[in-house]
């Protein structure tokens, strides 16, 4: 595949309608939190996954939320988008892998510890609101599921070659696709419409796609993306190293991450009601 040859990925379908509401009403200072509830309910499946996690451990809430409505109350406009893009997106990309080599669950797994990873470091580094760091973190891979989903062929010779080589699946990406995971991300995300600190968060997340800074959300899932992959929640065995530059974007060094350890396994053990989200 050729860079010319990206837009053989606008066969990757829309987000559901209803998401594209929403994610439009969100620039409307006037949305009632019942006005966006109404929209949200009328997809029962996505209620239920939104009320699950809601009333999860991950949040730790006093009471049961019954409805949307409350919990948009409750939790803020940004973070209900940000948990129907979550659920919508896991419950497309979830089931059985195409490519024989790729799997799935373990991807969802090292995306949900990422997340996790990437909301501690933004709320203890107060670099980015937390809530939109988790979900950049959830799907800053998204990229390889659309490899899996669309072209699986060319996505199992990238796996196999990178077994077999020893090579990061960054690299073999590159060598059978002329992209790599990342820019396809970007470009689905943008696709659908995702908000533009994401759509970079993904397509930025091994660095920046120009000489220019690291952003914020990027940099975060950079080091949340290699802290969980040494802790061995990683797709493949590869490792990767802490970029400099990231780091100093964001004020703090590698021994700073790594004091934080103990508190992304905490959130990550939080998290795991988003495996449910996995169909």
């Amino acid at each position: 595949m050729l860079r010319e040859d990206l837009d053989r990925i606008d066969a990757v379908p829309m987000l559901p309608e209803m998401v594209g509401k929403i994610l439009t009403m969100m620039d409307d200072p006037n949305i009632s939190a019942v006005q966006l509830a109404n929209v949200v309910s009328k997809d029962q499946s996505l209620v239920s996954s939104i009320l699950r996690i809601v009333n999860s451990a991950y949040y730790g809430l006093l009471w049961r939320i019954t409805s949307v409505s409350q919990a948009v109350v409750l939790l803020g406009f940004r973070t209900i988008r940000n948990l129907v893009l979550a659920a919508t997106v896991m419950n497309s990309f979830g089931g059985r892998a195409r490519a024989g080599s790729f799997n799935r669950g373990e991807h969802w797994r090292h995306s949900i510890a990422c997340a996790a990873a990437t909301a501690v470091l933004a709320k203890k580094w107060k670099s980015a609101p937390a809530d939109e760091a988790f979900l950049t973190g959830l799907v800053h891979d998204i990229g390889r599921v659309i490899m899996d989903q669309y072209f699986p062929e060319e996505f199992e010779e990238a796996l196999v070659l990178a077994d077999l080589e020893g090579k990061a699946l960054l690299e073999t990406e590159m060598q059978i696709f002329g992209l790599t995971h990342a820019e396809i991300g970007r470009h689905v995300a943008r696709k659908w419409s995702f908000p533009d600190g994401i759509v970079n968060g993904i397509g930025d997340h091994h660095g920046p796609a120009t000489e220019g800074e690291w952003e914020a959300l990027a940099a975060l899932v950079h080091v949340a993306d290699v802290m969980v992959r040494r802790a061995g929640l990683a797709l493949g065995q590869w490792q990767a190293d802490l970029s400099e530059d990231a780091l100093r974007v964001l004020g703090h060094s590698e021994e700073d991450a790594e004091a934080l350890s103990e508190a992304f396994m905490e959130e990550y053990q939080r998290s795991n009601v988003f495996e449910d989200l996995i169909s």
